[in-house]
């Protein structure tokens, strides 16, 4: 399905969260307010501004912007905001969306010199009997009210009911000094009411017929299956509306860890079957869950399963291909083969599980690095023995580059393939001139290349199977620096990350299970200064590639 299929049902979602739509008369004593926004204080906004201006070489500029803010601090009126505490908004809902309220929260010093910064603005607030104050801006649909509570003032649109006494909620209940997120969100979908929540589920059954239906291009088999992924996202996004528990969003610049961190986590109700399914993810297994070492200059794992219904339709369609491509083919003994190819693949093709692993290690001697890949296999077995049958079809030249059974790791033969002779001048530069080496067990296949690939191919089959996140991909650019198109690379990054550039150098990206289904993406620090001095240092021009080296040409047969 497109993304662009469930905007409405994301800007619903949004629309019920924003202040105009956030408070629900039964749901004034709830512990938790049913959205909550808590921005950082003003001075620790401008602290990480500053601190990654200057990892981005932007020194200048921050001391410009702070020192106008500064001056503008000390000015009358502005003093009337406290820069040490922290921001916030609130609310929650109502059955019908008009009645619902909500405030922000702005920290102030002074309540006087508030309405001296409204003025300065020429903005004249006047107070009503009940204490609150009414703003009507130029050209404003709405006016906008606000009243003062525990040195904060609460400010609303369109109603007054939220900043009523009895209403209003102490900021320790919203906001919490000690959170350390520049921005933090929670949103409790289990607050969402009936009503809303079947306008939330129609916008997605509406949203699931359309991308079924089928569009020009499309085969029967195309439309097919994208009805059936529609389908399956349509129930997943029912459940987190129907059974969801609470939606969090976190950005922080982490100074003293040196960090970056945007995280969003979603979890379900206690006993549900959505928090059952996110469980459940938490606990999956891949077959290659240690291939990634310390070394690795990159690396990615995923492992997931197809829903049974997309699953059930993508077979046909697997089928078609393959029936397709063996078409195009006219030698009688080549489509034989291909079809014994495609017998001993299928099982692995139409499992509709995914478990695959690669990890770029190095750099090693003269730059050269080792990769190490993995995917998943059905039946091992069968496949190992259409590939020594396929290597006897061969025209001698070709079957000189296989050699089988150069070595073991337990019972499990390693072969070689001298693919290094037809390497271009790229894959020669990161490689080095190192065969390739593979080897499949009964539930894997696993290949290796570049210096040292056989030993790392025994290494990769002695990994175990162990509980890992559904996705995970590491890149150290300090490692992968030689192989960068920039020259100034290498240098660059050692002047970012120092000279033992140990764990200054990732940007991670995690997807994982458990009691809420998180993604994280989380990149040091330094990474923001690599880059600038990349592009600083005339980065720009392309490395030259490495020339091509020419094989030694192999005697013709008479």
């Amino acid at each position: 399905m497109h993304v662009r299929s469930w905007l409405s049902f994301g800007a619903l979602l949004v629309m019920i969260a924003l202040p105009a739509s956030v408070r629900a008369a039964e749901s004034k004593k709830a512990a938790t307010p049913a959205l909550v926004v808590q921005i950082k204080s003003i001075d620790g906004l401008l602290a990480d501004a500053r601190y990654l201006a200057n990892l981005a070489g932007k020194e200048e500029q921050a001391k410009q912007i702070d020192g106008f803010l500064q001056s503008l601090k000390k000015e009358k009126g502005f003093q009337a905001i406290d820069p040490k505490r922290p921001l916030g908004l609130y609310g929650s809902f109502a059955e019908d969306v008009q009645e619902s309220h909500g405030a922000v929260l702005v920290p102030i010093t002074d309540e006087k010199a508030f309405l001296d910064l409204l003025d300065r603005f020429n903005q004249k607030a006047e107070k009503g009997d009940d204490g609150i104050y009414t703003v009507t801006p130029p050209q404003s649909p709405v006016p906008f009210y606000f009243t003062f509570a525990h040195k904060y003032a609460y400010i609303t649109a369109q109603s007054k009911t939220a900043l009523e006494e009895k209403n209003l909620l102490d900021p320790a209940r919203v906001l919490s000094p000690g959170r350390s997120a520049d921005l933090y969100a929670a949103f409790q979908i289990n607050q969402i009411p009936d009503g809303l929540k079947q306008i939330a589920l129609q916008m997605i059954d509406q949203q699931a017929d359309k991308a079924q239906q089928a569009q020009p291009g499309e085969t029967q088999l195309q439309t097919e299956l994208k009805a059936q992924a529609a389908k399956d996202m349509a129930e997943q996004a029912a459940d987190v509306v129907k059974e969801g528990q609470t939606l969090e969003i976190q950005l922080t610049v982490d100074r003293k860890g040196g960090n970056l961190f945007a995280e969003a986590s979603v979890a379900g109700k206690p006993g549900s079957r959505l928090a059952s399914r996110i469980a459940k993810l938490g606990e999956a297994k891949s077959l290659f869950g240690t291939l990634a070492g310390t070394d690795s200059a990159l690396s990615l794992e995923t492992h997931w399963t197809l829903p049974a219904n997309v699953r059930k339709a993508l077979e046909p369609m697997i089928d078609d291909g393959f029936q397709k491509a063996l078409a195009k083919e006219k030698v009688e003994a080549k489509r034989a083969e291909a079809e014994k190819v495609y017998k001993a693949l299928e099982p692995s093709l139409k499992s509709g599980a995914l478990d695959f692993a690669f990890s770029l290690h190095g750099p090693k001697t003269d730059n050269h690095y080792t990769f190490v890949a993995g995917i998943k296999l059905q039946d091992g077995k069968a496949v190992e023995n259409v590939l020594r049958d396929w290597v006897k079809t061969l025209p001698e030249k070709d079957r000189q580059k296989i050699k089988l059974d150069v070595a073991e790791a337990g019972e499990v033969k390693i072969h070689q393939i001298e693919a290094q002779q037809d390497f271009d001048a790229n894959a020669r530069k990161t490689l080095g001139d190192h065969p390739v080496f593979f080897a499949i067990r009964e539930d894997a296949l696993l290949v290796t290349g570049g210096p040292g690939g056989q030993e790392a191919l025994q290494k990769a089959l002695a990994v175990q199977p162990q509980t890992s996140p559904l996705v995970e991909g590491v890149v150290s650019l300090a490692r992968l620096a030689p192989l960068m198109p920039q020259p100034n690379a290498p240098e660059a990054a050692k002047e970012a990350f120092g000279g033992d550039q140990q764990d200054r150098d990732k940007v991670r990206l995690t997807v994982e299970g458990g009691k809420t289904l998180r993604a994280i993406v989380k990149m040091n620090a330094p990474v923001v200064k690599f880059f600038n001095q990349v592009n600083q240092q005339g980065g720009g021009a392309a490395r030259p590639e490495a020339p091509a080296t020419v094989p030694p040409e192999t005697p013709k047969e008479k």
